[in-house]
């Protein structure tokens, strides 16, 4: 994982480092939500695939009508999606980045045998599509290819995380940074509860809030790329 790490540093750090001045987040801690959100796909691609094709494959979280989302999200299923405005043209889209990022993530191939599974997580930051309502370009235009865009979007959300928890601090610690983490991850956070909130899937041994504290301590210790 260090070598993806100082991978990731030497291709984003300039526009991270720029994005975050002025806040209290910083490269290390950026560097831990990529991994926690899709290392999966980006730290097995990154070796063998130009950048730009890399970032094109960082999309998710397969949904269809089956559970584990929320059920007031938008969209909860295929035909909700494809009610909307442009959502025929989003369908479509959400379910060719599947089949593409199933060709590098073997394991997710299985889902593409239900024509009703798509995508709903777009960008190595995971921008989720029920935000394509009142932001439809994003996903329409596949700006996730351009991590400067991904990266607006995650500092949009973390920003309003840290407005919410931390309104008088222009500093935080790595323990509030990790809070901030879960909120961003959860959409809430309890501040009296530990690292044990955030997502925990079937095979995960951590919470995400572990994740982010364990992640963000390791690329402390790795250096960008030569």
């Amino acid at each position: 994982m260090q070598a993806a790490i100082g991978w990731f540093k030497k291709q984003f750090a300039g526009a991270t480092n720029s994005a975050v001045r002025g806040t209290p987040f910083h490269l290390d801690f950026l560097t831990a939500i990529a991994l926690q959100e899709t290392y999966e796909v980006w730290g097995r691609a990154y070796k063998t695939k130009p950048t730009a094709e890399v970032l094109e494959l960082c999309v998710g979280d397969i949904l269809d009508a089956s559970g584990g989302r929320d059920p007031h999200a938008f969209p909860q299923n295929r035909a909700v999606l494809q009610r909307a405005p442009n959502g025929q043209q989003m369908f479509q889209i959400a379910r060719q980045a599947l089949a593409a990022m199933a060709e590098v993530a073997t394991e997710y191939k299985k889902y593409l045998r239900n024509q009703n599974k798509f995508c709903h997580a777009f960008g190595i930051y995971q921008y989720d599509i029920q935000a394509f309502i009142h932001d439809p370009d994003y996903f329409l235009n596949r700006e996730w290819r351009d991590y400067s865009k991904c990266l607006e979007k995650c500092l949009m959300e973390l920003h309003a995380k840290w407005g919410a928890l931390y309104p008088r601090k222009s500093k935080l610690t790595d323990t509030e940074l990790v809070y901030v983490a879960i909120a961003y991850n959860k959409g809430r956070v309890d501040t009296k509860k530990g690292f044990k909130q955030g997502y925990k899937g079937k095979g995960d041994t951590k919470y995400y809030g572990e994740y982010i504290r364990d992640y963000m301590a390791l690329a402390k210790q790795t250096p960008p790329a030569p």
